[in-house]
Parts: C-alpha cells; structure tokens; sequence
C-alpha cells in the first residue's frame, strides 16, 4: 500500500512538472505559469538556469533517476532544481537567489560525473532572470544541445555561451560553398598531416591564437622558435597561403572555425 501510495505521488508530480514545461513552451499567460511553478516549490522570481540533458540509448526513466542526485547535487551549494521529462531528453530548471552561480563548471562536471549509463550530452543555457529570463535560458539550452551535438558529436557539455561564432554558422553545415572553401585553405594541409603523420594543423591553430606571435606560438608548442619558423614555411608551400599575412591568416582562421561544418570526418 505504501509502495503504492508513493508511485501515485511520483506520478502526479511528474504530470505536473510537465504540465509547466508545456505551459512555458506554450507561452501561456504568466498567472498559469506562476501557479503551475508555486504548486512545485519553484521560485520563478530568481536567477534562472536551464539544463537539457539527452543519452542515447537510455529512456527518459533512466535519466530522471540520475535527475535526483542532480537535485542532491543542486541542493548543496544553496541552489534549487526541478527536473521535467521531455520526449527522450530531461529539462533541468536550477534557480538560485545570489547574483551568480558561482562555481558553475565544477558543479556541471559534479553532475556529469554523477551519470553511469555511456554518454551524456548536456546542453545548458545562460543564466537569466525572472520568467522570460527563464524561457531564454530553455530555448539556449535546447539549442547548445542541438548544436553542438551536430557538429561534435554527443557525450560532451555544451554551454550556449561557449559555441560564439557556431550559432552564427550552424546553418551552413554541409553547404558545397563551405565545402568548397576548407578543401581550398585548409584541406591540403589536413591531408599532409594524415598522409606525414605531422601536426601541422595544430601548429596552425596555436600560431593564429597567439596573433601571428611566433616567439609566443613556440613557446605554446614546447618548440624552438626555428622549428616554428620551419613548420610555417611549410604550411605555406603546402597550402599557397601565408599564416603571418592578414588575408591569409583571416581566411585560415575562418576555415578552421568551419571545420567542424565541412569535414565530415570530424
């Protein structure tokens, strides 16, 4: 009687965390919204944080086991959490009532951690506040976790913050201009690599980090500064192009941003 008096309790709590998420997707008015939240303990009138966590594999069942030691979790560090299924995935909302959520990497690694079923995919929004700050913070995480699963592959945190100039690019995936534009910059030194065994590519990436500093580069790479002086010559010979030339290096840059988008081996 017990056992089955808890399962009911579980249940309608579970139909009325989703009745919320419908509710906020839905857009309804925000008195229904605020009832829905209070009806929840959730504080609406606070810093808001949304998660969207996905396993393949695994259904939504498994990962709301793991969404109670993420509300554990959440509880520790004075924060609040309330974990709805949506189709396959699970929505995480973490309130807190400070300015900020300190230690937010740790705590997403904590929880991550926590998972035991493969790999986990988490996609997380910004901070925001109040309601609309809320539904932002959905929309953002909905989003990373799309993103960044497509071009990256899932097991991975994606925070919306984090994918800068990819939310700008995500539309190009597979584009035969795009295509067209790696294979022309940086194709051929990615094929020198693979064929060579070299790192070329990498020595690329450090050197137009670092502005074109090749003193700053090599000491990046752990090499001497004639070696990085070496590698650059023949990445020049290799892709016609000159990493320490504006043009040349902006264009290199912008196709090693695209990689992701063109090369479907990543």
């Amino acid at each position: 009687m017990e056992l089955a008096k808890l399962q009911a309790v579980t249940e309608a709590r579970q139909a009325i965390q989703a009745d919320l998420l419908d509710v906020i997707l839905a857009n309804e008015e925000e008195p229904v919204i605020r009832a829905r939240a209070r009806t929840l303990g959730y504080e609406l009138n606070a810093l808001h944080l949304v998660l969207v966590a996905e396993a393949p594999g695994h259904d939504v069942g498994h990962l709301s086991l793991w969404g109670r030691r993420v509300a554990d979790l959440t509880a520790r560090r004075g924060w609040w959490a309330l974990t709805m299924p949506r189709d396959r995935r699970l929505v995480i909302f973490i309130g807190t009532r400070g300015e900020h959520f300190a230690g937010l990497g740790a705590w997403l690694d904590e929880i991550k951690s926590a998972w035991s079923g493969g790999p986990l995919t988490l996609g997380v929004g910004e901070p925001a506040r109040d309601l609309s700050g809320l539904r932002q913070s959905l929309a953002q995480a909905e989003d990373a976790r799309e993103l960044g699963t497509r071009l990256f592959g899932h097991g991975r945190v994606y925070r919306y913050g984090d994918l800068g100039l990819y939310q700008l690019f995500r539309h190009l995936q597979g584009h035969p201009d795009v295509i067209a534009f790696y294979r022309r910059t940086l194709g051929p030194l990615v094929a020198y690599d693979t064929q060579h065994g070299t790192n070329l590519v990498k020595t690329l990436d450090v050197l137009l980090a670092k502005g074109g500093n090749v003193s700053r580069a090599a000491q990046e790479l752990h090499v001497h500064r004639n070696s990085l002086i070496y590698r650059v010559e023949r990445i020049r010979e290799i892709c016609g192009l000159d990493p320490l030339a504006p043009d040349d290096a902006f264009a290199l840059r912008l196709a090693l941003l695209l990689r992701p988008l063109a090369d479907r081996s990543r």
